[in-house]
């Protein structure tokens, strides 16, 4: 279960980049086209082999393909919380 939470976590900040990426205003229109460069976006991902696909994407060109300029930062899961939450 906290697998595919994860996997869902890692997937949801690229699949709505990608969604604001086509979204009506950034398409079409004078001078839209290629002139403001590639959305720079920072993403944080632990250090586990669920989020491979993500490196793995960057490596193949799939993100600049969507004129994505993606970093992967990387970052620590968070501690598990008390038996008090």
């Amino acid at each position: 279960m906290r697998r595919h939470a994860l996997r869902w976590m890692c997937a949801l900040p690229v699949l709505l980049a990608l969604h604001c990426s086509r979204s009506p205003s950034n398409s079409g229109g004078a001078g839209s086209a290629g002139s403001a460069g590639p959305t720079k976006l920072t993403i944080a991902a632990i250090a586990i082999v669920d989020v491979a696909p993500l490196h793995l994407g960057k490596a193949k060109g799939f993100f600049a393909e969507q004129n994505l300029d993606i970093t992967v930062q990387g970052t620590q899961a968070a501690p598990s919380p008390s038996p008090g939450w």
